[in-house]
């Protein structure tokens, strides 16, 4: 910018001081009136008007071109910035998908450790009195700590029907239950409920069917966890 404007302005003085010798040369006549004074300026003033018009186009010019360059630039510094954004993003994601599985994992094993395993077995009398029946059944462990056990029989077995214990780690006895030979039910299902210390709820299903001795049959089971609570 600087560099057009001292262009100019050295052009300017050389015109006019070109002018002024050009007056003087040619011995001009004097003005006579503003009418001639006026279009005496108007003429000597037009190119250098025009020279200065010419200047201003070609620094617009020059500032447009200028400006072209700095977005493009800065349209180059946003792509990289997006590109190295994209970079960033895709690094965390794949972090925290490693966090994750991580996480996942250590879950995995330490629900594993803690998991107790209650379980049934076929069950059967421990005393017959006549057509009297005395059952004495136990939930089994592996000895790891259970909370909030619980037991349904359905249809009930004389006593046994809903049965509830805030926590074992051990065989679960239930109380004694005699029952009369003509109500023992032909088969019965035993839903089982309990939690780890962790806080992870497991179902078990039993299906029991009457051997017409007195004695029950596990016939089916299943296993099932549901979500932490």
């Amino acid at each position: 910018m600087m560099r057009i404007f001292g262009c100019g302005v050295l052009v300017s003085v050389v015109y006019f001081f070109g002018l002024g010798i050009t007056i003087h040369v040619l011995d001009l006549n004097q003005m006579t009136s503003w009418n001639e004074f006026g279009d005496f300026l108007a003429g000597a003033f037009s190119p250098v008007a025009f020279f200065w018009l010419v200047l201003g186009y070609l620094q617009q010019q020059k500032e447009l071109q200028q400006n072209t360059e700095a977005l493009k630039l800065q349209a180059t510094e946003l792509k990289n910035s997006v590109e190295q954004y994209k970079e960033m993003v895709s690094v965390s994601k794949q972090q925290l998908e490693n966090e994750s599985i991580k996480a996942m994992t250590e879950r995995l094993e330490r629900e594993k450790e803690t998991k107790p395993d209650l379980y049934m077995l076929n069950l059967g009398w421990s005393v017959k009195s006549g057509e009297q029946y005395e059952y004495n059944w136990s939930v089994f462990s592996d000895g790891k700590t259970a909370k909030n056990i619980s037991l349904t029989f359905d249809p009930p077995i004389g006593e046994y029907s809903s049965h509830f214990f805030r926590s074992s780690n051990g065989a679960i006895k239930l109380p004694k239950n005699k029952i009369n030979a003509g109500d023992v039910p032909e088969n019965f299902r035993v839903v089982l409920t309990y939690e780890s210390i962790l806080g992870y709820s497991y179902v078990s299903e039993y299906h029991y069917e009457h051997d017409m001795n007195g004695m029950y049959n596990l016939i089916d089971s299943a296993d099932y966890q549901r979500t932490k609570i």
